[in-house]
C-alpha cells in the first residue's frame, strides 16, 4: 500500500494498460464504473476499482478537466447565443407577448365578468357613445366591468382604440403604436389593427409617431382593459396608442390633431377609450377638490391641460375625437376614488371618473338617465352650468415669491425652471406638483399697485371669476369695485408656468361680455405693501380686529376677501361666504399665516382650497411650518407624514 497526495491509503494492484503492461492504480475518489470493495487500513478506507476508467493507465484515460472545460464553454456559448437571439427578436418586435392582469386565472376573470351589474346608460335611438373615459387602476375592475358590459349592450364596435399615458416613457416619440405585439386575454388574443398603425405613421402626424414593440408588457394602462375588450367586443380590431406624458402646453395641439385624425380614418362603428386615472397622491379631501375641477372642465369642453390627472394628453385627444364626430354631450356615468374602497380620511388616494360622449341626446333623456343612475348608486353630475357658481381656488398666505395670480401650475420636473415661484414652491407643490395642479385659479401674492385693479377675469364652468386687488389702506375704494365694470388694462402679470395666459391681460373679452349675465365669483385681495400701512392694521403679527370686521362687511359684495401683507409684517386671513348645510348662507374665516418669510424666519401658514359647487361652499385648509429657508415644505399628503391634517369643514362625498 502507498499514500497518495490526498493522504488516503490506496491498494496497489496490477491493472493492464492498453498494451497489456501492468501499472499500479493509485487514484482516490468514488468509482464511476465497475465495482468497489473496501477494507480497513491505517484508519482510512481502502478502495479497489475494477473495470473503471480510474483503473486505466493515466495516459489512456480521458482528460476530464479538458472535457468539462469544453462542456462549460459549450453551455456558455449556447446561453449567449440564446440571449442574443431573444434580445434581437424583442428589439425587432418579432417576440412580444403581453399578458393581462392576473394571467392564467380564468376563474377569477369569469367572476369579474359576472359579479357586477351593467351601469345605467341613456336610452333611446342613437343613444350610444363613440368615445369614453375609463380608468386603469386595478382596484376598479368591477366598475370597469359594469361600464364595458353596459357599452356592449349599446354598441359592438369593429375597432377599439385605447389612448393611454406612456407611464414608463419607453416610447421614442410623442405617439407610440405597436406593430407585432400580441395581446393575450382570458378569451384569447386580440386582433391588432396594424393598418391603422401604418396609416398613422404615413399621415401628417408621422414625424411624431413611433412604431415600437417590446415596451408593452408593463403598460398597465393597456393590459387592464384588454380582457374587457376581448370579452365584450369579440372580433373587434384593437390598437393601443401611448402618449408621451408631461408634454409642454404647446404640444396640446398635436394630441388634438391626433383625435381629429382618428375621427377621419376610423369607421363609424368604432370606440375610442381614454385610459385615464384622475387625481393621484392626495388625501381624500384634496382629491375631491381636484375632481370637482376635472368634472366641471370636461363637462364644459374646456382646456384639460392643467387638470390633476395622469394623462391630460389622452383627454385632449379623446375630447377632440368626440367633438370631431359630433359627440358633443359628455356625460359623467360614475366616479369613485380609493376612499370608496378604503374609507380612511388619510388614505393616499387615486380617483376615477367614467365618461361617455354622446350626440343628439336631449335634456329629457339626460335627466331621465341621471334619475335612474342615482337610484342604482352611480355618482353622476346633475349641475346646470350657468345657473349656479362653480369654481375652485387655491389661496396662500402673506409674503412674496412672484407667484402672482395665475391659472396654471407647471411641474418643475428637473429643477430648471426660471420662474422663481415654481422653484421656491417645488416641495410644497407635492409629488409631480399634483398638490398644486388642478385649480381654476391660484391667488398667492398679487403685484403691489397704488390703485385697485383686476388681476384676473375669466369665464370658467359657466361662472365669471374675477380677482380684484386693492391697497389695504384704500379699503374704502373696494366697495362697488366689481360692480362698476371698470376692469382697466392694468393687471398683475403672473409669471409664466403657463399661468400668464389668463392673468396677464386684465379681463378677457368673454369675461367682460358675460359678467352680469352669468353667476359670478368675486375675490377681493386687500394687500398691504408693508411700512406704515402694515403697522396700521396689525398688532405684532396679528391682524387688527377692526380690519377683520371691515373685511367681513365686504362679503355682501364679494364671495371671498383676503387680507395679506407682501412683506410678511402680519399673517394673512381669508373670509368667505356661500351656501352651507341646509342651503343657508354662511360666513367662514381661515387664518392663512405666511407663504414665506425673509431670512428663514420662523412661522407657520396654510394653503386654503376653496370650492363653490352650484353655490355651495367647501373649504379645506392644509397647514405647515415654514422650513429653515422660510418656505413651505411638502404639505401633509397621506399616511407617514409628521402632522395630521385638519378635518373638513363641510365634507362633500368623496
Amino acid at each position: 500500500m502507498c499514500r497518495n497526495v490526498c493522504g488516503r491509503t490506496m491498494l496497489k494492484e496490477p491493472t493492464p494498460d492498453c498494451s497489456g503492461a501492468g501499472l499500479p492504480a493509485t487514484r482516490c475518489g468514488p468509482a464511476i464504473g465497475g465495482t468497489e470493495t473496501a477494507e480497513s487500513g491505517e484508519g482510512n478506507g481502502m478502495i479497489v476499482f475494477e473495470n473503471s476508467m480510474f483503473a486505466q493507465p493515466e495516459e489512456c484515460r480521458p482528460n476530464l478537466k479538458n472535457q468539462m472545460k469544453k462542456f462549460r464553454l459549450f453551455l456558455l456559448s449556447l446561453f449567449f447565443a440564446a440571449a442574443c437571439i431573444f434580445y434581437s427578436s424583442c428589439a425587432s418586435g418579432t417576440v412580444d407577448l403581453v399578458q393581462y392582469a392576473y394571467p392564467g386565472d380564468r376563474a377569477m376573470w369569469a367572476q369579474i365578468f359576472s359579479l357586477s351589474k351593467p351601469f345605467v346608460l341613456p336610452e333611446g335611438e342613437g343613444a350610444f357613445p363613440r368615445a369614453v373615459i375609463i380608468p386603469h387602476h386595478d382596484i376598479t375592475a368591477l366598475r370597469q366591468n359594469s361600464f364595458y358590459s353596459a357599452l356592449a349592450a349599446k354598441i359592438q364596435p369593429k375597432v377599439v382604440v385605447v389612448l393611454c399615458p406612456d407611464h414608463f416613457e419607453s416610447g421614442k416619440n410623442f405617439i407610440t403604436v405597436p406593430k407585432k405585439t400580441v395581446f393575450e386575454t382570458p378569451d384569447g388574443e386580440l386582433s391588432l389593427y396594424k393598418e391603422l398603425a401604418d396609416e398613422l405613421k404615413k399621415s401628417e402626424l408621422g414625424k411624431f409617431v413611433c412604431v415600437q414593440d417590446g415596451i408593452w408588457r408593463n403598460e398597465h394602462g393597456i393590459f387592464s382593459h384588454t380582457p374587457f375588450i376581448a370579452h365584450y367586443f369579440a372580433g373587434a380590431k384593437f390598437l393601443p396608442i401611448l402618449l408621451k406624458p408631461e408634454s409642454c402646453a404647446e404640444n396640446a395641439q398635436l394630441y388634438k390633431r391626433l383625435g381629429e385624425f382618428l375621427c377621419k380614418v376610423l369607421p363609424k362603428e368604432s370606440l375610442v377609450v381614454a385610459s385615464v386615472d384622475f387625481s393621484h397622491y392626495q388625501i381624500p379631501r384634496m382629491t375631491a377638490m381636484h375632481d370637482y375641477v376635472s368634472m366641471n372642465t370636461i363637462a364644459n369642453w374646456e382646456d384639460v391641460t392643467n387638470l390633476e390627472v395622469d394623462s391630460p394628453e389622452s383627454l385632449t385627444a379623446v375630447t377632440a375625437f368626440a367633438a370631431s364626430c359630433g359627440c358633443t354631450m359628455p356625460l359623467l356615468v360614475d366616479r369613485s376614488s380609493t376612499y370608496d374602497y378604503a374609507p380612511d380620511d388619510d388614505v393616499v388616494s387615486t380617483s376615477h371618473q367614467y365618461w361617455a360622449f354622446y350626440s343628439g341626446l336631449g335634456r329629457d333623456a339626460v335627466d331621465s338617465f341621471a334619475k335612474k343612475a342615482l337610484l342604482c348608486g352611480q355618482k353622476v353630475n346633475r349641475l346646470r352650468y350657468g345657473e349656479g357658481k362653480n369654481c375652485t381656488l387655491l389661496i396662500a398666505g402673506s409674503g412674496s415669491l412672484g407667484a402672482g395670480v395665475r391659472t396654471f401650475w407647471a411641474w418643475d420636473r428637473y429643477g430648471l425652471e426660471k420662474d422663481e415661484a415654481l422653484r421656491s414652491l417645488r416641495d410644497a407643490a407635492g409629488t409631480e406638483a399634483r398638490f398644486f395642479k388642478g385649480f381654476d385659479a391660484y391667488v398667492f401674492d398679487p403685484a403691489v399697485k397704488d390703485e385697485p385693479y383686476l388681476a384676473l377675469g375669466r369665464v370658467v364652468h359657466g361662472t365669471c371669476l374675477g380677482v380684484w386687488v386693492c391697497p389695504l389702506e384704500k379699503m374704502g375704494l373696494a366697495a362697488g369695485l366689481c360692480a362698476s365694470g371698470a376692469f382697466g388694462t392694468s393687471c398683475d402679470a403672473a409669471s409664466s408656468g403657463g399661468g400668464a395666459s389668463a392673468a396677464g391681460g386684465g379681463a378677457s373679452g368673454e369675461f367682460a361680455g358675460k359678467k352680469g349675465k352669468l353667476p359670478c365669483v368675486n375675490i377681493l385681495v386687500l394687500q398691504a405693501g408693508g411700512g406704515a400701512g402694515g403697522k396700521a392694521v396689525a398688532k405684532g403679527k396679528e391682524l387688527a380686529a377692526g380690519v377683520k370686521v371691515s373685511a367681513k362687511k365686504l362679503l355682501s359684495e364679494y364671495d371671498c376677501v383676503i387680507v395679506r401683507s407682501t412683506d410678511g409684517s402680519f399673517g394673512a386671513w381669508a373670509f368667505a361666504r356661500g351656501k352651507g348645510s341646509g342651503s343657508k348662507n354662511t360666513v367662514v374665516e381661515e387664518e392663512l399665516g405666511f407663504l414665506c418669510l425673509k431670512d428663514g424666519a420662523l412661522g407657520s401658514g396654510a394653503f386654503l382650497a376653496v370650492n363653490w359647487q352650484d353655490g355651495f361652499l367647501q373649504r379645506e385648509s392644509f397647514s405647515y411650518q415654514l422650513n429653515d429657508c422660510g418656505l413651505p415644505p411638502r404639505v401633509f399628503q397621506g399616511q407617514g407624514e409628521d402632522e395630521p391634517p385638519k378635518k373638513s369643514v363641510w365634507g362633500f362625498d368623496r
